[in-house]
């Protein structure tokens, strides 16, 4: 588990930086003979994303480039500097759904890598919508997951998900969760 922060800051219309850290966080591993535990604090983070305004309401693309700050202990951080540029764009579809694809480029001390990530993402009402989502990573990136989440826009400013991927073979983990508050500020 992580408890981790993202700070978002527009620099204008369609650029933002992002401030990210693994503020505090758990592992526990089991399995064929072994039982480790650990504690403590993670990695920070710095991006710089740019979603230009394209012509068509139906497409958007964003890129993001980021550096991980590898200031925390193992097994939890501290694994070095690691580079990435990847990009997201996504197409509107009729009633309220959407086809989207992530790739992202890595380097660095935690190797390199590509990561593939199609989703598709529906409205189940007005205010809660979800996802199916697959990932695909060489390298440092390593995975081979799906799953799916929930999104909720409880008011204009807040809103909350929940998410759950399912590993799909002995290198990535079995299962991965995650909550999550987002809160605008204006």
């Amino acid at each position: 588990w992580s408890a981790a922060t993202l700070f978002r800051a527009g620099l204008g219309q369609t650029l933002e930086v992002q401030l990210g850290a693994d503020s505090w966080g758990g592992q526990r591993v089991r399995g064929s003979g072994m039982h480790e535990s650990a504690h403590g604090g993670g990695d920070g983070s710095i991006a710089l994303k740019w979603a230009p305004v394209l012509a068509t309401d139906a497409m958007t693309l964003a890129v993001k480039a980021g550096t991980t700050l590898g200031w925390g202990k193992a097994p939890l951080g501290g694994g070095g500097t690691t580079h990435d540029i990847g990009a997201t764009v996504a197409w509107a579809l009729p009633d309220d759904a959407s086809l989207a694809l992530y790739v992202d480029r890595q380097w660095g001390a935690q190797g390199d890598g590509w990561l593939l990530s199609p989703s598709y993402g529906f409205a189940l009402g007005e205010d809660v919508s979800a996802y199916l989502e697959a990932g695909y990573g060489t390298g440092g990136q390593h995975m081979r997951a799906a799953g799916a989440g929930v999104t909720w826009m409880v008011t204009p400013r807040l809103q909350l998900d929940a998410s759950l991927l399912r590993g799909l073979d002995a290198e990535t983990a079995d299962w991965q969760g995650g909550i999550g508050l987002a809160l605008y500020f204006d």
